[in-house]
């Protein structure tokens, strides 16, 4: 898992290292768009794992 300062280049470089947990806050949640911070990770879906639970988005 990774967690803390997470941004899409890191997001990248730690699932191409074998992290199967990403956790993003700050990026997304101080982000002006949002919605556009969330593609930002969503678009790294296709280096992602398929064991992945890719459709788990919490939004609190």
């Amino acid at each position: 898992a990774v967690a803390g300062g997470i941004v899409p280049e890191t997001a990248r470089e730690a699932l191409e290292k074998g992290a199967n947990i990403i956790v993003v806050g700050r990026y997304i949640t101080q982000s002006k768009d949002i919605e556009r911070a969330v593609r930002d990770f969503l678009e790294l879906t296709p280096i992602m794992r398929e064991d992945i639970d890719l459709f788990r988005v919490h939004v609190e």
